[in-house]
């Protein structure tokens, strides 16, 4: 049992490219208790890589065999292309350009954005790993007092960009222009959130 055993590892060594002066040490007691671990890992390590196969397949199958998956491709697509014309169509800040802009001496540099979107004050949008802040809600490097209003308003489930989104587009309870351009008359705007919300719950 012993002589194929040595050539089993013989045969794994070989194939690892590990030279015969290597191999000799195998009878090493060290060597053996490593082996050992090996041998108790196997199943673990057998039962993982079978999960992330089994993961993938999956992801296939969906690609492959989902009815939707053609039309939710599509949708992602429509996506990408939106969010990415919207970044090419408004300025927007990172929070070090909040920072700068409101005059705060913080050392962290994003602390005064975050906190002023945790006080729901503002919003943010993700894009390409780090959050960014429509100029349009800023005045003087502060919030304008109506972005809150409107984001307590607007429906709770709407995502960050489907916020951004609202902002920008022709609304026809504004006369078809968005209410980012109509921030100056603030009852106005609150009250087509307010509106948004009331259609989307009802």
């Amino acid at each position: 049992l012993h002589g194929a055993v040595d050539e089993s590892l013989q045969k794994a060594f070989d194939s690892a490219g590990i030279g015969n002066g290597q191999l000799l040490a195998i009878n090493n007691p060290a060597t053996i208790e490593w082996l050992k671990i090996i041998d108790e890992s196997l199943p673990r390590i057998r039962h993982t890589i079978s999960e992330r196969n089994i993961e993938r397949l999956v992801e296939v199958l969906a690609e492959t065999h989902d009815p939707m998956a053609r039309v939710n491709a599509e949708i992602d697509t429509t996506n990408a292309v939106a969010r990415q014309r919207f970044m090419n169509n408004f300025i927007c800040l990172t929070s070090e350009d909040v920072t700068q802009a409101a005059g705060s001496t913080a050392r962290n540099r994003s602390q005064t954005a975050s906190r002023w979107k945790a006080e729901g004050k503002t919003f943010s949008i993700p894009w390409r790993g780090q959050e960014v802040y429509p100029a349009f809600q800023f005045k003087d490097g502060r919030p304008l007092a109506v972005i809150a209003r409107i984001l307590s308003a607007l429906p709770d489930a709407m995502s960050a960009w489907e916020t951004a989104f609202w902002f920008v587009s022709t609304n026809s309870w504004l006369d078809d222009t968005a209410p980012f351009k109509r921030l100056h008359q603030p009852e106005r705007v609150v009250a087509v959130a307010v509106h948004e919300a009331e259609v989307v719950e009802g």
